[in-house]
């Protein structure tokens, strides 16, 4: 079981980490509400992923689990947070801190691990699916609205 957490906790990370380029590539046309729910977003799903399997790898170590995932998680909503504004940033911020108290619980009280980090799973791959295509939607659009503009 340890492997098998370890290794949906890197494919959840590579999952993040692709969709944290897609985003960048489209910086630009993030705007506050957008990069709100990005970072807010990020940060909840991959701060689930933290939290549980750092509570089922070290189920005698609550407390500095605890600290540990709400270090990461904050981490993980500032790098998310960036691509928006400072609001955006302490949305990320709030986010992990939220995330790093609370999937340790969810990770220690569950009866089946695994099954909760591969649902755990396919929500971060759905949700950063969305993400990106939302942001690929309003690029798109934004990149319309100038060509009309130009065309005037």
């Amino acid at each position: 079981m340890t492997v098998l957490a370890w290794g949906i906790f890197v494919i959840n990370f590579i999952t993040g980490f692709f969709a944290y380029l897609s985003l960048t590539k489209h910086k630009k046309v993030i705007e506050c509400h957008t990069g709100m729910n990005i970072a807010m977003t990020a940060t909840g799903v991959l701060g689930l992923i933290i939290g549980i399997t750092l509570a089922i790898q070290f189920p005698n170590y609550y407390t500095s689990i605890t600290i540990v995932s709400t270090f990461l998680c904050i981490i993980v909503g500032i790098f998310f947070g960036t691509l928006g504004d400072l609001q955006t940033i302490v949305a990320g911020i709030s986010s992990g801190i939220m995330m790093g108290f609370m999937s340790p619980m969810i990770g220690a009280m569950t009866p089946s691990p695994i099954v909760l980090l591969l649902f755990t799973t396919l929500i971060c791959v759905l949700s950063f699916w969305l993400l990106c295509y939302s942001v690929k939607i309003v690029a798109k659009m934004s990149s319309e609205e100038v060509e009309k503009s130009e065309g005037f």
